[in-house]
């Protein structure tokens, strides 16, 4: 991850495997593929390689998610009941997909979410996170589905040329700022 970093002096200054987070002059940087990881192993915390895997119910350890990612906690993520899924870092992420979780997952925690796709609840979870949310996505199509579900902390749409489609009533406890991008309520109550 590089934010605010300066090159100078003529060399060719090149990250691999990088993420521009912004405010970066002299570098090339290429950012990592894009992949799909999934959540595993009940209820623990967001940095935690141990709850990552790159396929449904498969083997943990897989890096914790970029904003590059889609993250999917489905019916091989909660094995019970009362499992929490504790957001203990600023988390970045494309997607976020809780379609087919049962056992009804929580969503908890202290970081921020920074979402560069869509989002996805399901009216079978709880959502005690009452963090920011920061819609970052630059590109158009984007949805937001909340199932039911209301966003406890502020919401912040932030995405330069970026779009949000509501599929569904969109609730928030704080306050929604919308800084940049287009967010299109699609005819759903806001």
């Amino acid at each position: 991850e590089m934010q605010d970093m300066h090159a100078e002096g003529g060399a060719v200054f090149t990250a691999s495997n990088s993420i521009d987070f912004g405010n970066n002059d002299g570098w090339t940087i290429s950012a990592p593929g894009s992949r799909d990881v999934y959540w595993v192993g009940d209820d623990g915390d967001w940095s935690d390689p141990s709850h990552w895997s790159l396929t449904s119910g498969g083997s943990s350890g897989a890096c914790i998610p970029t904003l590059n990612d889609n993250v999917y906690f489905d019916e091989n993520s909660f094995s019970e009941g009362g499992q929490i899924v504790n957001v203990n870092i600023e988390a970045y992420f494309r997607d976020m997909d809780w379609s087919g979780s049962l056992n009804i997952p929580t969503l908890d925690g202290y970081g921020k979410l920074h979402i560069y796709g869509s989002l996805t609840f399901i009216s079978e979870m709880n959502i005690l996170y009452s963090q920011p949310i920061y819609f970052k996505s630059n590109n158009v199509g984007n949805a937001i589905t909340c199932n039911g579900q209301t966003i406890l902390g502020s919401v912040y749409f932030e995405g330069l040329g970026g779009e949000w489609i509501l599929q569904d009533e969109f609730s928030a406890s704080g306050y929604i700022y919308l800084n940049k991008g287009a967010l299109v309520t699609n005819d759903q109550t806001l």
